[in-house]
């Protein structure tokens, strides 16, 4: 049986890839296949936790990709002539779901031989609770019942969250526990994924100032506002919060 185990480079998937692997140990004919979806839009502060979590449990995480987007978000971005939006996703369509498709397919998955572990929790916000409310940690689900947007000889593939009515607390305790230390990010962040995600507010973009690629990112994103002609959200533009945050400094270093 091989479990495939979603990976983010955050605490929850990294407390599901621990679980995943003490499940191993208890099983020989368990084999855990960690999978990274890259975006091309992550923080190098996970790129680099990501090898420290190869170094340091002595695996290897697979990275896949959207190959029509050699830059990732920026490429999907200037395809679309606009930017993600919480009603229109693409993003998420385009850069993680896609490509979990052409690996579940290159690896010839089957529901007799292949389950899927996801880190996601109830009590991560309303979203998280609405849609996956009615599932039970560590019960077994099915694909499509999670992700009805697969092709249907991956819709028998089981799926199983087993972390889904863990607090945050618990998950840092779990990682601690095993050895493990969270991603830097959590220093200042209460997520880690896309850096910044073009759906969380304006405090996460704000906040990404204080880190070089976070400029480096915010930069592009005000290259792709004046090329699109549309801004990052309906809410704010990038250029406003460029001019008004206090770290204006640090934004001068490298724009």
């Amino acid at each position: 049986m091989r479990i495939i185990v979603l990976i983010s480079g955050g605490k929850d998937s990294t407390a599901t890839l621990l679980k995943a692997l003490d499940y191993q140990n208890k099983h020989s004919n368990i084999d855990v296949i960690p999978v990274f979806c890259d975006t091309k839009w992550e923080s190098e502060l996970t790129y680099q936790y990501l090898e420290y979590l190869e170094n340091k449990l002595k695996i290897d995480i697979i990275k896949i990709s959207n190959d029509k987007y050699p830059n990732g978000l920026p490429d999907l971005i200037r395809k679309f002539k606009r930017f993600p939006f919480i009603k229109s996703r693409f993003c998420t369509n385009e850069l993680k779901t896609k490509p979990l498709k052409q690996f579940l397919k290159d690896i010839n998955a089957t529901s007799k031989d292949t389950e899927i572990w996801l880190g996601v929790r109830l009590d991560e916000n309303i979203y998280r609770r609405i849609r996956y409310g009615r599932h039970l940690t560590d019960k077994q689900c099915k694909l499509y019942e999670v992700f009805r947007n697969f092709p249907k000889c991956f819709w028998d593939i089981g799926i199983k969250m087993p972390i889904l009515d863990w607090t945050a607390n618990k998950v840092f305790d779990y990682i601690s526990n095993h050895g493990i230390k969270p991603n830097p990010l959590y220093n200042h962040f209460d997520r880690v994924g896309c850096f910044p995600c073009l759906l969380s507010g304006k405090t996460y973009f704000k906040k990404c100032m204080l880190y070089p690629d976070g400029v480096k990112h915010l930069k592009i994103l005000l290259e792709l506002e004046d090329e699109i002609g549309k801004k990052v959200s309906p809410y704010f533009s990038v250029k406003k919060i460029i001019e008004s945050h206090i770290y204006q400094k640090n934004i001068d270093e490298y724009i």
